[in-house]
């Protein structure tokens, strides 16, 4: 499981951003969501994440965050427009989704 804590420092974000309603809402989401999903890593006791999980946890997180300004995910910089890719490769392979899957026996 992923802290807000660890959101904010490794995005980088200490000083700039503090633990708010919104931080704490994506971080129990990320950690429901990748707590459920039965590809990813996890460490021999069968419950805590392996660092790739906490990983792509974190992109998620991170992600997921910053899109809460852009939720049509369409991101305005200055006079020019981006659009914010729907899917991550980083993502999907730390979490072994997609492409990246990984087969699941039983």
């Amino acid at each position: 499981m992923i802290t807000t804590a660890q959101v904010i420092s490794w995005a980088d974000l200490k000083g700039i951003l503090t633990d708010d309603e919104d931080l704490s809402l994506v971080v129990e989401f990320v950690n429901h969501y990748v707590d459920t999903l039965p590809t990813i890593d996890r460490l021999d006791d069968g419950i805590s994440w392996a660092p790739n999980t906490t990983y792509g946890a974190l992109l998620l997180a991170n992600k997921m965050y910053r899109r809460k300004n852009s939720p049509d995910g369409i991101v305005s910089l200055g006079e020019s427009t981006m659009y914010v890719s729907r899917f991550d490769s980083d993502i999907s392979r730390a979490l072994n989704l997609g492409d990246h899957l990984k087969p699941v026996i039983g």
